[in-house]
């Protein structure tokens, strides 16, 4: 359930234009694959893939 709310947040993220772009120089990010990172809450702990996007200008990983 909690990659179910997390994809639809990167989803939503990823249709605004202006919120896509990398911060330190502006261009256009691109998805680069993703890592496991674990969330602990009071009812469990529990894994979820995140995603990672780089900017292909500067390289720096987001």
């Amino acid at each position: 359930m909690l990659q179910r709310i997390y994809d639809l947040l990167f989803q939503a993220f990823c249709s605004s234009e202006k919120l896509f772009v990398c911060p330190f120089c502006g261009h256009d990010l691109h998805c680069h694959g993703s890592v496991p990172r674990t969330i602990k809450l009071p009812c469990g702990t529990f894994t979820i893939s995140i995603r990672r996007v780089r900017c292909p200008h500067c390289r720096h990983v987001h």
